[in-house]
């Protein structure tokens, strides 16, 4: 089965068997039963993974992700495993926030205050800016800057608004299209 939010956390402790990318995320979208057993799997972090490893000088020099849901976790597990140390994280949600950096010792940033810190490499994983609200920009939007990696987890529209200023400013872009297309192979190749 493919799980999507909210459930993507709930569902773990009603697994048998988890894999790696689930243990270090505590987030599974993909569930396969065999042998009366279920399986536990998060195709995102493996999506990630295959698109921000060819990143990786560039977000070891400080990336920041932009929420706190179960793709920001799965964005920060998958930079550790890529051996990244540089990360901060920001998101509405001051306790959630505090939580993650906590989990994955990383740096908490308020909203109000990314523009403090150093990073090159920006992952947008909240939904702002999906449809219908289209026109809608994520306030990370503010510490954009030319020369950056900006990853943006919506993938509708393809070119979010988001990535639209990102490609103006000459930004490297990675579009949320292309992590859920890796994640679907993924899934389909699982199941």
């Amino acid at each position: 089965i493919s799980i999507t939010l909210p459930h993507k956390e709930c569902i773990v402790a009603h697994l048998d068997e988890l894999s790696d990318e689930v243990q270090m995320s505590g987030i599974c979208n993909t569930a396969v039963r065999r042998n009366g057993r279920w399986y536990g799997y998060n195709t995102d972090m493996m999506a990630l993974h295959t698109l921000l490893e060819p990143h990786r000088s560039r977000l070891a020099e400080g990336t920041i992700v932009a929420g706190t849901g179960g793709t920001a976790k799965s964005a920060v597990a998958v930079l550790r495993t890529l051996g990244i140390t540089n990360i901060f994280c920001t998101g509405r949600n001051e306790e959630h926030g505090r939580q993650l950096a906590e989990r994955f010792g990383i740096t908490f940033l308020p909203e109000n205050q990314c523009k403090s810190a150093t990073f090159v490499a920006v992952i947008h994983t909240t939904p702002v800016g999906m449809a219908p609200e289209v026109e809608k920009l994520p306030a990370i939007a503010t510490v954009l800057q030319p020369g950056m990696l900006v990853f943006d987890a919506v993938y509708n529209p393809p070119l979010t608004r988001l990535l639209s200023i990102a490609r103006e400013l000459g930004c490297t872009t990675i579009s949320g299209v292309e992590m859920f297309l890796a994640q679907a192979a993924e899934q389909f190749r699982l199941f």
